[in-house]
């Protein structure tokens, strides 16, 4: 028999028998057996201390308890014991044997082979992990690519634990950013693809743009206003901001200056915030037109991340779409439970979840782990506009 696991099969056998004789030394009281590493070779190589708290509580001689349970200790059915024996002030100390262990260590390496050291767990699980994630507005950075490995490290240790585990990518195709990219398709249509042989460095690059593009557009106007309100100090921030954002236009120009032109020139006839804000809600409310928008210049960028993932063997079971979830009717029903919970206040015609006054009772709070003193605050349901928010 080959032992996938010799030193568990020794931790096992100890923990059963030293059980079974305190029960039988002791019956009607309840025990839990505890096994620790002894501070010295001497004592054994496990050692308990149960016998230590027993006679405490049942006001007897610790060494008195440990030898009654030394007396209905039997290693009949034992492999790997070689000996149990009491120690002051009343310890049970476990001695194992050692050259059996050594040699069924080594026989167990040998025949396993890459599978040894694996050891499976008891009660394996379904188990989902989500990461990496990026938002699908530009290629995926060194700084996502750490939750990457995190994740996928992370999976691959449960499922080497015998466990269930899911692969999930939660694709972010649902907000201000995405539809900011939808609008730049919108101007300059299929051109955008063409930026980058990679789909994500194109999408990454149309962003920059129209990002640039578009928070320029706002600085000025915001600039202006304060100017012609005397508010000085506060315009000269704004146009200190302004400033960066036109040498990120700049550099956008030398490499890029044909779609550059394209959008400024789709910019004039049109209210970029106003086309935005418009693009959003309509594919909230599954519009056909926002989803042509959209779409295909989300799925581009996944295909980038794709092409990047599999260079470094990461791969996802499931891609999971935050529209998906908005056009279902899950959210609807969770933001009306909420709603009729007795929990939600308006501020400025906005709902706002009170989790604060869930958590004064000490019973939640302990189940749910929060430190008391800690402040739990209100969460936003909808945007002053009726969208959802981080469905």
């Amino acid at each position: 028999m080959v032992y996938n696991n010799p030193w568990g099969v020794f931790l096992t056998e100890a923990r059963n028998i030293l059980e079974k004789a305190f029960k039988l030394a002791y019956p009607e009281i309840e025990v839990d057996v505890q096994l620790d590493k002894p501070p010295s070779k001497e004592y054994g190589d496990l050692s308990c201390s149960t016998c230590l708290s027993l006679a405490k509580k049942i006001s007897a001689k610790p060494m008195d308890v440990a030898e009654a349970v030394l007396k209905r200790v039997s290693l009949e059915s034992s492999v790997f014991i070689e000996k149990i024996v009491v120690s002051e002030p009343g310890y049970l100390n476990i001695y194992l044997k050692r050259f059996l262990m050594v040699g069924e260590a080594l026989k167990s390496a040998l025949t396993l082979k890459d599978e040894w050291g694996y050891v499976k767990t008891d009660k394996p699980l379904r188990i989902v992990i989500e990461h990496t994630s990026v938002n699908p507005i530009h290629p995926i950075t060194i700084g996502h690519a750490r939750n990457t490995f995190l994740g996928d490290s992370l999976a691959r240790i449960l499922s080497a634990r015998g466990h269930s585990v899911s692969r999930h990518f939660y694709v972010d195709d649902v907000g201000g950013q995405v539809a900011l990219l939808a609008y730049a398709y919108k101007l300059a249509g299929d051109v955008i693809f063409k930026l980058d042989a990679k789909p994500d460095h194109a999408i990454g690059k149309v962003y920059t743009a129209i990002s640039a593009l578009t928070e320029i557009r706002k600085l000025k106007s915001k600039a202006e206003t304060l100017r012609k309100l005397g508010r000085y100090e506060e315009a000269r921030r704004v146009e200190d901001e302004l400033s960066d954002w036109i040498e990120v236009l700049s550099e956008v120009e030398k490499k890029n200056s044909d779609i550059l032109q394209i959008l400024l020139d789709g910019m004039k006839s049109s209210d970029p915030d106003e086309e935005v804000r418009e693009i959003l809600k309509a594919y909230e409310l599954g519009s056909e037109e926002a989803k042509r928008l959209i779409r295909p210049v989300v799925e581009k960028c996944l295909i980038g991340f794709k092409e990047t993932l599999e260079r470094v063997d990461v791969s996802f079971d499931s891609w999971d779409w935050e529209s998906e979830v908005v056009w279902s009717s899950i959210v609807r029903k969770v933001l009306n439970g909420l709603m009729k919970s007795g929990y939600v206040k308006f501020e400025n015609n906005v709902p706002e979840f009170e989790a604060g006054k869930i958590v004064e009772d000490p019973t939640v709070r302990r189940r749910l782990r929060i430190p008391d003193g800690f402040e739990v605050p209100s969460l936003t349901l909808l945007r002053a506009d009726g969208l959802t928010l981080y469905p």
